[in-house]
């Protein structure tokens, strides 16, 4: 997992040398549904909501493209049978953007997921430590405040229980505004 981490950095070092920089905070509802397989059996858990916040960088490459990683902290809730299962992720996606008219835009870039814990706690003990996501989207941008709707559809198997696959699937509603740039 560390090739992606260093991809993503590497990405984003090479983005400031050639970018007008903007930045700022965000935050969000999560509507999350986790995709389990058990020994070949599938199903998927009812829908639960919950929140995102963070901050972001874009890097403009061009009038038209820019890059925009961000540190998000991610609850992602879902329920099976009436009960309900939280994970916390320190989430890093890197959004490469394409303005499609003067205020709007369309996305897609990676994003890893560092668990941080669960509830109930004792959960996280059958969990790996990474989640691998392949996010797209569409953002508005008006002056400072900017929306963005996304799906992040998840990659990696979460579990580290043999037999049993998780992937996270979650849309995402964002609102940001931003602090520093043109």
């Amino acid at each position: 997992m560390k090739k992606p981490v260093i991809f993503v950095v590497l990405i984003a070092l090479t983005s400031v040398a050639f970018a007008q920089i903007k930045g700022g905070l965000k935050a969000g509802l999560n509507m999350a549904t986790l995709k389990v397989d058990v020994e070949g059996f599938g199903s998927d858990s009812e829908n639960g909501t919950s929140f995102h916040f963070g901050a972001y960088a874009n890097f403009g490459l061009s009038d038209a493209i820019s890059v925009q990683p961000e540190l998000l902290y991610n609850s992602l809730k879902v329920s099976d049978s009436g009960d309900d299962f939280t994970m916390n992720y320190l989430s890093i996606p890197v959004m490469f953007q394409y303005s499609i008219a003067e205020k709007f835009n369309i996305q897609a870039g990676p994003q890893i997921g560092l668990l941080m814990s669960t509830d109930p706690s004792d959960a996280k003990d059958g969990m790996k430590g990474t989640d691998l996501s392949l996010n797209v989207g569409a953002g508005a941008n008006f002056g400072k405040l900017n929306a963005t709707l996304r799906y992040c559809l998840g990659l990696a198997n979460t579990a580290d229980v043999d037999g049993i696959e998780f992937k996270n699937n979650v849309f995402q509603i964002s609102l940001g505004y931003q602090l520093f740039g043109n």
